[in-house]
């Protein structure tokens, strides 16, 4: 089953059922505004951040300085020293939050995991998606499921008539 891993609407949509494809293809496409905002506000923050903890740097050498003459107390310069660590730790959490922001935005994209052929299409382009929510089957691999629906009165006949393996835990 083919889903993408956020909300949004559907605009590119190149799946058609019987539709060869290859690993990696493009197949859909959402109108992620709301991720691309929410990544240009990551920028800023991480911008904003940066410039805090320049400051802070640019803060802690002067006091540092005046410490060494005698002309700024211990308490300044510890002061100084935890403004800058924590103008640090902003500065990560920022710029974590513009990584996961950017996952956000490829998360508007659906690609094809594997080779294979497209079985069956339940969306369309215009549509509304929810994450997880299926948009396409993806045939892909050698291997066949098929699943039957066989009542117990005559299970036993059919299992002594066949000649392949059936994994009857399996079977609802």
């Amino acid at each position: 089953n083919l889903s993408f891993r956020n909300t949004g609407i559907i605009t590119v949509f190149d799946i058609q059922l019987g539709q060869k494809v290859k690993k990696g293809q493009l197949l859909a496409k959402l109108d992620n505004v709301q991720s691309r905002l929410s990544y240009e506000q990551a920028v800023t923050q991480l911008n904003s951040a940066a410039s805090q903890m320049n400051t802070a740097k640019l803060s802690l050498n002067r006091v540092r300085s005046l410490f060494e003459k005698g002309s700024a107390s211990l308490s300044d310069f510890e002061s100084a020293k935890n403004a800058y660590n924590n103008a640090q730790e902003s500065h990560e959490s920022a710029k974590r939050g513009v990584a996961i922001q950017q996952e956000q935005i490829r998360y508007g994209y659906l690609n094809a995991p594997e080779d294979g052929v497209i079985a069956s299409v339940t969306s369309e382009i215009d549509e509304t998606v929810s994450p997880g929510q299926s948009v396409a089957t993806l045939n892909a691999g050698s291997d066949m499921e098929i699943t039957l629906g066989i009542p117990e009165s005559v299970i036993n006949g059919v299992k002594e008539n066949m000649n392949v393996d059936v994994d009857f835990a399996s079977l609802p």
